[in-house]
């Protein structure tokens, strides 16, 4: 939408359509995150009746739950940036927040505080947090706007 609304010269709809898909996904993501987190032990117990795979399961979905928000934001955020012909920028701040963020927490977490697969996961959504703010920040700034589409 953002595309479009730009090559037919109309910068304040991209931005106005970029912010309404944010926030519907934020809302839908939010609301997705609440169920998962109350719903996750009967979810994992579908898949096995053991008590350490459905402790570890829950762990699991309630710490990715929270790390899909951001995920949702990062993602639309990216695709209006992309949308606009600023594609530099969102592969540059993915780079960053992989190599930079995710994975070095991902083993400090795990390994170094201890926190075993509940610090990967953490870490994960740490970096959608974290790319969301940054996708966000870079969008607001507007310099997309003035990309010839």
């Amino acid at each position: 939408m953002v595309g479009q609304n730009l090559g037919a010269a109309k910068a304040s709809r991209a931005e106005k359509s970029a912010w309404l898909v944010a926030t519907l996904t934020m809302i839908f993501a939010g609301l997705s995150m609440t169920v998962l987190s109350f719903m996750a032990k009967p979810i994992i117990s579908v898949f096995s009746a053991e008590a350490g795979v459905i402790s570890v399961g829950v762990s699991m979905i309630r710490i990715v739950a929270i790390g899909q928000v951001f995920m949702g934001l990062s993602r639309v955020m990216e695709s209006s940036l992309s949308g606009s012909g600023d594609t530099i920028s969102p592969m540059v701040i993915n780079i960053i927040t992989l190599w930079f963020i995710q994975l070095p927490l991902a083993y400090s977490f795990s390994r170094i505080v201890g926190w075993g697969t509940n610090g990967i996961w953490l870490a994960l959504s740490t970096g959608y947090m974290v790319a969301a703010l940054i996708m966000t920040l870079r969008f607001q700034q507007g310099k997309w706007k003035l990309k010839e589409i």
